[in-house]
């Protein structure tokens, strides 16, 4: 009997601690994604490799129903989409076909910093943006 009850107790505390971490992750996503919903300004590029389509001063918003809209340094519209964060990753899709063009690491990130690690499928290339609430 004592093992039985040990193996159960063993047991709903495994669970316990996988929902737990599930739900953790879970917030953190949440969290990422309310502070990301507004205007940023790329304020550092830093190539890696391959071509690089965003410079100094250009303009992101990412509103809070998942649209995306960047703006060239002049104002300009670049270019629309989607996004979407989830498991520490920001997930951008440009051409709207359901694949992810842009897949970024989520380096940094509070009220008024953010610092991504890009992988570009369009261009294929990677590099860092630095990039500051406006």
């Amino acid at each position: 009997m004592k093992t039985l009850q040990h193996s159960v107790s063993i047991t709903l505390m495994v669970l316990a601690s996988l929902f737990a971490f599930t739900s953790c992750e879970d917030d953190d996503d949440r969290w990422a994604t309310e502070v990301l919903e507004g205007e940023w300004i790329i304020t550092d590029v830093l190539p890696r490799y391959g071509e690089c389509p965003y410079r100094y001063g250009d303009i992101i918003y990412f509103f809070a129903n998942g649209r995306l809209r960047a703006f060239d340094h002049s104002g300009d519209l670049d270019e629309e989409g989607y996004w979407e964060v989830r498991h520490g990753y920001l997930y951008i899709d440009f051409d709207l076909d359901g694949r992810d063009d842009l897949v970024a690491t989520i380096r940094e990130l509070d009220y008024g910093y953010l610092e991504l690690g890009v992988t570009d499928y369009i261009y294929e290339s990677k590099y860092s943006l630095r990039i500051v609430r406006d």
